[in-house]
Order: structure tokens, then C-alpha cells, then sequence
């Protein structure tokens, strides 16, 4: 293997850890309640319910 193709590889799982971690971890919080939101004790809620969002929209 050479140098730029693992490069390459390794620069294609950084980009694509950036863009799927995060969506998962909202699966992780569905409540709405993020280590984030916990911290500065905020709550996230649908505006037209004003309910925490379900499983599907934490993603």
C-alpha cells in the first residue's frame, strides 16, 4: 500500500466518523436531554407539542 491511499482511507474515516457520530448520538439521548443540555440545565422540546422529540427526530 502506499502512503497517499492511507492517507486517503484515513481521511475518508475521519469525515465520515464527523458526520455519523454526532446522529448517533442523538439516538442515544431521544429524551432531548444531551450531556450538553444537562450542563446548562436546558431542555429541548418540539414547538408545536412542547414535548421532548421522539427516538426518530434525536437522530
Amino acid at each position: 500500500t502506499s502512503l497517499t491511499g492511507t492517507a486517503g482511507k484515513a481521511a475518508g474515516a475521519a469525515a465520515a466518523t464527523w458526520l455519523i457520530a454526532p446522529w448517533l448520538y442523538g439516538f442515544c439521548c431521544a429524551g432531548g436531554r444531551s450531556l450538553g443540555s444537562l450542563a446548562s440545565q436546558t431542555e429541548v422540546v418540539r414547538i408545536s407539542t412542547g414535548e421532548a422529540p421522539g427516538f426518530w427526530r434525536a437522530g
